[in-house]
C-alpha cells in the first residue's frame, strides 16, 4: 500500500498537510500478525502503534493489500479497537486498489493491437476477489464509529470499469496491483478531496 504515498504526499502538501509513512514489506497493519517469512512484522506493527500514539497525527490513513483470512480479519477488528482508543481526530481506512487478472502493460498492448484506445477495463478485473475484500473490510470498519472507510473501487471505478492508463497513456500499474508514479498521482488526485473533507 506504500504505492499511494508518492501521489498523496504531493496532493496533501497542496493543502499544507505533510505525510509520513510507517510500513513493513508484505506486512499488513494488523496487530499480532505473525508471518514466518516476515519475522519482524509483528514487532514492526507494535512499534508503529506506539509511534502513532506519540505523534498523534491529525489524520491517520490505514491501508494495505488486505489478507482475507478469518484470523487476519479478526486481527484487523482488534487493531481498529486499539486505534479508536487513541482518540485521533480523523482515521481513514482505504480499501484495496483494483486488481487485475493480468498485468496492466500486457492489457494495454493487447488493446493497442486491436486499435482500442479506451484505457479502461472491466472484463480483466478480478471482480470476485475485489468484491470479497470490499465487503469484508468495509463491514469491519462499519463497527468502528471513529474510523471512516474509503473505497478505491467506488471512487476510481464508479461504473464498474477501472482506468488502466493516465490521460497521456502511461500504465497506472507495473503489474496487476502495484501503482506506477502515474497511477499513484491519478489515485491521489481522486481520493484527496475525500481525505481532507
Amino acid at each position: 500500500a506504500a504505492h499511494l504515498y508518492m501521489g498523496l504526499s504531493k496532493t496533501l502538501a497542496e493543502h499544507d498537510i505533510s505525510l509520513g509513512q510507517l510500513t513493513a514489506s508484505a506486512c499488513a497493519p494488523i496487530l499480532g500478525m505473525d508471518i514466518s517469512a516476515r519475522p519482524f512484522c509483528k514487532g514492526a506493527n507494535d512499534l508503529f502503534l506506539k509511534m502513532i500514539e506519540a505523534a498523534r497525527p491529525d489524520i491517520l490513513i490505514i491501508t494495505a493489500g488486505w489478507p482475507m483470512s478469518a484470523e487476519n480479519m479478526a486481527g484487523l477488528d482488534r487493531t481498529l479497537d486499539k486505534v479508536e482508543g487513541l482518540h485521533l481526530s480523523k482515521v481513514i481506512l482505504i480499501g484495496e486498489a483494483p486488481f487485475f487478472k493480468r498485468t496492466i502493460p500486457l492489457i494495454m498492448i493487447d488493446k493497442m493491437k486491436h486499435k482500442d484506445f479506451n484505457f479502461e477495463s472491466s472484463d480483466e478485473l478480478d471482480k470476485d476477489g475485489m468484491q470479497l475484500s470490499e465487503s469484508v473490510v468495509s463491514e469491519i470498519v462499519s463497527r468502528h464509529k471513529g474510523v471512516r472507510y474509503l473505497s478505491l473501487m467506488k471512487t476510481l471505478c464508479p461504473k464498474g470499469a477501472c482506468p488502466i492508463a493516465s490521460p497521456d497513456e502511461k500504465p497506472l500499474m507495473y503489474d496487476f496491483v502495484h501503482l506506477t508514479p502515474a497511477g499513484s498521482a491519478l489515485y491521489a488526485k481522486e481520493i484527496t478531496p475525500w481525505i481532507i473533507n
